[in-house]
């Protein structure tokens, strides 16, 4: 995992210094003590990972005796990794204590987790402050163990294995059959692997293969309505008789299937009515495209209501909207800009409204207050603006705010054949009304936040460049939980309105976790591959939990039934990966900003070869004892479909072959007599050598 930052209270933490107090590493809880130093057998040894603050005393007894477990931890993983590191030999014996780190690492951050839990539930544990402070120390010894694991040198390649308990492993993503089975066939002349092995068949492949990875079977969906890029876990999960017909349409995944081609995905945001798509075109950060939806019940088809370049000089990534006053805004590094949708009129180019000055920032932004406040995280400050009393272009749209920029340079020919420096709109924008200095967690910005479900004040924030994730009160500032558990950075937060005491969160370690926001720990993880995960959603049906999780290697959705802590089935994405997730409750529609990875830099799609029936072609590869380039041959599709080469899944992984073949926003709209055909139309990627270059 890269850019994993140590905690911004120790600038260096790979050079902390150990005060010669007691060398037999002896600690005691020291009342009069800001931190407290492990002091380690051999003072040549210096880490980190040591140096654990401690909050100011007095404190009471039960608070002094969680100090010293956490202490006793932090002893605990120093004796292990200070073995590996004083280790001056190679081989056999070294890998053995570097394997003996990398398990203590993860016990003890296991462990470090419910020593949370404890203190939080203890009935003789510490007092409201005492117990705030001690989260405190907690937080910052997990995200220095993680750093020591992920960081330089590190002792993990990736990122740190589930350690937050609760968890739900279904690590069962596999590859495609040809591409598991090709590599044995190129080896085997002809099936064989070597002298009395066995020879590899279809049916072998078969039952080879990872559970997530057998050919759908029509005849085992729940339902007649079920979709046909709906896949079910075996076995699968009983549904009550007494089920409303409502859950069963998402149970029983009930959805009619629609898309409609996109740019590369940036971000997106939906609200009752609208939902706003930003996405990147080309290779240019600043050819940007930001369009708008209307929301629309029963109307199953995107419908645009606007679209335009929304002018900014860098890559806009954040993005919020309103529906009251028909707003959306976006930010690259620097500004904010909103534009101003008409939910009566269609294909109409949307009204530049504000330009905001943010100063230099990658933090996400936020409206608060039914929109009347906008949000965003610079310099360690909080950035608040009003709305509706914020200087705005004018009815034309294109009265200067704030100085105005120097034109944007041309660099290249290519720039400006497009036009480049045109579309950059040269206002400087308007200052905050209101900023609010913030501690120095906030040191890096913002990831990722959400609106607390419960609290309208308070903001729940996974930290840039660490592995936290906190909770703020937008009024003072102040920090005022924290929540334990990720492995690596905090990639999304999202609520439920079926739910004030519940988010979940995502993160690059490929964890999907959800919180009750009483408790500093994850109810429930839930883990089905090593990959990045980026967007998730937290659905309630008829009070019924689901939690949707978008893959990005493993090109899928997953849908997990939180009560019965178990997956439920996948929802195809035509091997694209997903970016962003969202859900319409009161629509019972799930949104997906999906991106074809199988596209070169010029967008022209790549990789592709012949749709077919990936039994067949093993047969023949099997009997030819040749393998296929994928060319057109006898087994080209009569339709002309083509198939992504290095998809994850194959042509029978789902009830219905469907590659997407472009970037999509697709829509999946769960309904009670769901059409399971109704499906996208299926992506027009050739099999054409000469995009290549």
């Amino acid at each position: 995992m890269t850019g994993v930052r140590p905690h911004p209270s120790r600038a260096d933490p790979m050079a902390a210094c150990f005060a010669p107090l007691d060398p037999t590493g002896d600690v005691r809880c020291q009342p009069s003590a800001a931190t407290f130093v492990i002091h380690p057998p051999s003072l040549a040894l210096r880490v980190s990972f040591a140096l654990v603050p401690i909050p100011a005393m007095p404190s009471s007894l039960p608070l002094c005796a969680f100090q010293e477990s956490l202490k006793s931890l932090s002893r605990e993983f120093y004796e292990a990794y200070g073995e590996y590191q004083k280790s001056s030999k190679w081989g056999i014996e070294r890998d053995g204590l570097h394997s003996r780190a990398q398990a203590t690492l993860v016990v003890v951050l296991e462990k470090t987790c419910n020593l949370a839990r404890q203190a939080v539930v203890s009935d003789s544990g510490p007092g409201p402050q005492d117990l705030l402070s001690f989260l405190s120390s907690v937080s910052n010894f997990e995200s220095d163990l993680i750093y020591y694991a992920c960081g330089p040198p590190g002792l993990l390649d990736g990122a740190v294995a589930p350690f937050c308990g609760n968890v739900v492993d279904e690590s069962d993503c596999g590859v495609s059959a040809r591409r598991r089975f090709r590599g044995s066939i190129r080896e085997t002349s002809g099936g064989m692997r070597d002298e009395g092995a066995k020879r590899i068949t279809p049916q072998d492949h078969v039952h080879g293969r990872s559970s997530a990875r057998q050919p759908s079977n029509l005849a085992d969906r729940p339902s007649s309505y079920t979709s046909l890029l709906a896949r079910f876990r075996e076995p699968r999960l009983t549904i009550s008789e007494s089920a409303s017909s409502t859950l069963r349409t998402v149970a029983e995944a009930r959805c009619e299937i629609s898309a409609v081609d996109t740019p590369s995905p940036a971000s997106m945001a939906i609200t009752t009515s609208a939902l706003a798509f930003l996405g990147r075109i080309g290779t240019s950060s600043r050819n940007q495209s930001l369009e708008v939806y209307g929301l629309e019940r029963g109307v199953g088809e995107l419908v645009s209501l606007g679209r335009l370049n929304p002018g900014l000089d860098g890559t806009a990534r954040a993005i919020t909207a309103n529906d009251a006053r028909e707003l959306v805004f976006v930010a690259d590094g620097s500004r904010i800009k909103s534009f101003r949708w008409n939910g009566h009129q269609k294909d109409q180019e949307l009204l530049p409204v504000h330009t905001m000055d943010s100063g230099q920032s990658s933090s996400p932004l936020a409206l608060l207050d039914g929109g009347a406040r906008l949000l965003r995280v610079s310099d360690q400050k909080l950035l608040v603006w009003d709305v509706d009393n914020a200087p705005t272009h004018g009815k034309s749209g294109k009265k200067i705010v704030g100085k105005k920029m120097k034109p944007v340079r041309v660099d290249t020919m290519w720039e400006q054949w497009q036009d480049r420096a045109d579309s950059t709109e040269l206002s400087c924008g308007s200052k905050p009304s209101q900023l609010l200095s913030l501690s120095v967690d906030f040191s890096n910005g913002v990831r990722a936040w959400a609106q607390h479900p419960s609290q309208s004040s308070s903001m729940i924030c996974g930290l840039d460049g660490q592995c936290r994730c906190i909770q703020f009160d937008v009024e003072t500032g102040q920090v005022t939980n924290y929540w334990f558990g990720h492995g690596a950075h905090v990639s999304s937060v999202q609520t439920s309105v079926g739910n004030p005491w519940t988010f979940v969160t995502t993160s690059l370690d490929g964890v999907t976790r959800l919180y009750d926001v009483r408790q500093p720990a994850p109810v429930v993880a839930f883990f089905s591959s090593a990959e990045e995960v980026y967007s998730s959603a937290l659905v309630h049906v008829d009070g019924h939990p689901f939690v949707f999780s978008g893959g990005t290697r493993s090109e899928q959705i997953k849908c997990w039934d939180v009560r019965a802590r178990a997956s439920s089935y996948e929802l195809s994405t035509g091997n694209n990966r997903v970016n962003n997730l969202a859900w319409h409750a009161s629509f019972h529609t799930l949104y997906a900003a999906t991106e074809c990875d199988y596209r070169e830099r010029r967008e022209n799609p790549c990789d592709y070869q012949w749709f077919r029936d990936p039994l067949e072609g093993l047969r023949d590869e099997i009997d030819d004892g040749e393998d296929s380039d994928g060319g057109e041959s006898e087994d080209e599709d009569e339709e002309g479909r083509c198939w992504s080469a290095g998809a994850v899944h194959d042509e029978l992984s789902f009830g219905c072959g469907f590659d997407s073949g472009n970037h999509k926003l697709l829509s999946y709209a769960f309904k009670v007599n769901a059409i399971p055909e109704r499906a996208p139309s299926y992506g027009d990627a050739p099999v054409d050598k000469s995009w290549s270059w």
